[in-house]
């Protein structure tokens, strides 16, 4: 399988929506996921959030924005936004954004690490292996993740990778 920019860069990729990409080995999509936060306005966001440890949550916030030469003025009123629309209290929030990514539980880094990649507005949002050992209270949660970056960005690209949100989106369509 061959990706190129240019046909990431259609708009009929950029259509939101879901996405199916079939191919028929298995290197072939991780070569794909792997070259692709190397394209223009895509972000990625895994495990582990992509946080930094040595920063706090609102400096690893706002540092990719300063780094891309993005206003960071009002991310932190952005970010609020956001994490309000996750589900998130105001009352946790400024606790939250304080804390540094070592204290954070698995749920807390990759919804911040979200949060990051949508101030950074995304073209293509990759979201790997997000679900991967989290408590069924928190894998819905993500679920709606997908709402958030659909009332924010309507016709860009949400990527899931991992088996679980498959099998997530069975159980939610059988109910």
């Amino acid at each position: 399988m061959r990706v190129e920019q240019q046909r990431l860069a259609s708009p009929a990729f950029q259509a939101g929506g879901h996405y199916c990409v079939e191919t028929d080995a298995a290197g072939d999509i991780d070569g794909l996921l792997t070259r692709l936060p190397t394209f223009p306005k895509t972000v990625r966001v895994d495990r582990d959030g992509g946080l930094m440890s040595h920063l706090s949550v609102l400096e690893n916030l706002t540092l990719p924005l300063e780094y891309h030469v993005q206003d960071a003025r009002h991310a932190i009123e952005d970010a609020s936004l956001l994490f309000a629309l996750c589900g998130e209290g105001k009352a946790n929030l400024s606790r939250l954004l304080e804390r540094y990514p070592d204290d954070l539980s698995d749920y807390e880094k990759r919804l911040a690490g979200f949060v990051r990649a949508l101030l950074l507005e995304p073209e293509v949002l990759l979201l790997d292996d997000v679900f991967d050992g989290l408590s069924t209270a928190e894998k819905t949660k993500v679920l709606q993740w997908e709402k958030v970056f659909r009332l924010r960005f309507p016709f860009r690209v949400l990527l899931y990778r991992g088996r679980e949100k498959m099998m997530l989106d069975k159980v939610d369509s059988a109910a």
